[in-house]
């Protein structure tokens, strides 16, 4: 009795300085253990060679500058919360590092912070303001759309053998679109919707037998295997993000953006027309612009052929005026022309195809204008769904001032941007108006601020009464019509 009292009391004791040393923090080992065993890597999805190829594009393009901010990309769904905002940055940040293309913004996380923006740091210098900003969502997951499950087996008295397999279906779905930042709208057409199945399976087998099944106590075996293959919802949402952001800027661009996409991802994408004309007035190389792919240099406007318009012969200015005009006609700053009270002057208005020239679906036109004097010139273009643009006087050329005798190219190589043609078979027109006095004070504002992006009227014709309004009729005006094919 004694001795097992005294085994007992010693297994307790061994037990109890176990305990201890179990509990014992062991630093080094804890941290051994913690550290993963895999080497890190770099993430890859389906689209990382696209956004290299994405970069090139930018490049070969002369796409750089843009600013570009974010709003949240929350998850609408509440079930695969990702760091989608963080993912965006890096997509950006890929097809940017060489070119350029874009510069994000981190600024705020919702609608009110992107307000916020049009006033914020007027007294800095260093703080720019993104022309446009992103929102999206994960929109939709339907988890087990499909299922399937399935297994067989045998059993027999000495052995067993089964096999199973299964098979789970989701669908995650991720919306975004772009908007100007200076007026909060929505730019038609620049939208990414796509989605991607993300798929769980599993398979296993078992084995079963037993040893000396005649003898008293047989000794039964048993054997279990099984896989599991599942994909990752949030590495699905990386993908849909990249896929996104790929599909908006090669939109936004112009540039040919599904020739760095597969096959299938190319099929997958909704064919939209995006106007030649951005709300934004952005240009490619973050100035202000119509939407554009490489804007590169105009040649020298060569000089203009007489059109069948009635026309006064070019007069050049007096002898003692010339040097003055000449300086002018290098500045966008011009002086105003001396003619204050006398009527408009005649010009010619022409293409770089002639007076009724066609074009081709994504060809550009180059219009050229030559007045007979100095006059102050404001030119419109009507697209083929009746949007007005004022094309001249722009961003880049502010002056409305035209020297008696120039020719004068729209655009011309400090005009980077291109009056693209995107809707066949239709018919569009540009007009000008040449008056002798300044009229920026008397225009109203729709037509005075806003240049490359749309006015609010309904046609040329609205144009042309609001000229005839402010000026009583003192104005000459020409158009131009021309036919795409």
């Amino acid at each position: 009795m004694k001795s097992t009292v005294r085994t007992a009391a010693i297994a307790c004791a061994c037990l109890a300085v176990a305990g201890c040393q179990t509990t014992q923090p062991t630093t080094k080992s804890a941290l051994k253990t913690a550290t993963p065993k895999s080497p890190p890597a770099r993430t890859i999805t389906g689209f990382s060679d696209a956004l290299s190829c994405m970069d090139d594009l930018f490049a070969k393009h002369n796409v750089n500058g843009l600013t570009v901010t974010a709003q949240d990309i929350p998850d609408q769904t509440q079930r695969t919360a990702s760091g989608t905002k963080d993912m965006l940055i890096s997509a950006l940040s890929r097809m940017s590092a060489r070119s350029g293309a874009f510069k994000f913004v981190a600024y705020g996380s919702d609608l009110s912070d992107i307000v916020d923006l049009q006033g914020a740091h007027k007294g800095s210098s260093s703080f720019v303001t993104p022309d446009f900003f992103l929102r999206g969502s994960i929109s939709q997951l339907d988890e087990g759309v499909q299922q399937k499950s399935g297994g067989a087996g045998i059993n027999t008295p000495v052995f067993n053998l089964g096999a199973q397999a299964s098979q789970l279906v989701s669908v995650v779905g991720v919306d975004m679109n772009m908007g100007c930042v200076k007026n909060l709208q929505i730019i038609p057409g620049l939208t990414s919707s796509n989605s991607v199945a993300v798929v769980r399976q599993g398979a296993g087998a078992n084995v079963g037998g037993v040893l000396n099944a005649q003898s008293i106590s047989p000794i039964g075996i048993n054997l279990d295997f099984s896989v599991d293959q599942n994909e990752g919802t949030h590495q699905a949402v990386r993908t849909l993000i990249e896929l996104g952001s790929i599909e908006l800027m090669g939109k936004l661009t112009g540039v040919p953006y599904k020739s760095c996409l597969s096959a299938e991802a190319k099929a997958a994408l909704q064919s939209v027309s995006v106007p030649a004309m951005l709300p934004c007035n952005v240009a490619s190389n973050g100035g202000s612009s119509a939407n554009v792919a490489a804007a590169q240099p105009e040649p020298a406007p060569q000089p203009v052929a007489a059109p069948a318009q009635p026309a006064a012969a070019p007069v050049q200015p007096p002898a003692d005026t010339q040097p003055a005009a000449q300086a002018a006609a290098q500045d966008t700053t011009q002086a105003a022309p001396q003619a204050a009270d006398t009527a408009a002057s005649d010009f010619v208005l022409t293409s770089d195809r002639g007076d009724n020239p066609s074009y081709k679906l994504g060809e550009s036109i180059t219009l050229r204008l030559q007045s007979a004097q100095d006059t102050y010139m404001h030119c419109f273009y009507q697209q083929a769904n009746n949007t007005v643009v004022k094309v001249f006087p722009n961003r880049f050329r502010q002056s409305a001032v035209i020297r008696g005798g120039d020719i004068v190219a729209i655009p011309d190589g400090q005009m980077p941007f291109r009056l693209k043609f995107d809707q066949p078979s239709s018919r569009e027109a540009f007009s000008c108006i040449a008056s002798s006095t300044d009229l920026s004070e008397r225009l109203p504002l729709e037509i005075v601020e806003r240049d490359l992006e749309p006015i609010p009227v309904n046609s040329l014709d609205d144009i042309t009464a609001v000229f005839d309004e402010v000026t009583e009729g003192n104005y000459t005006q020409r158009d131009i019509v021309i036919q795409v094919h």
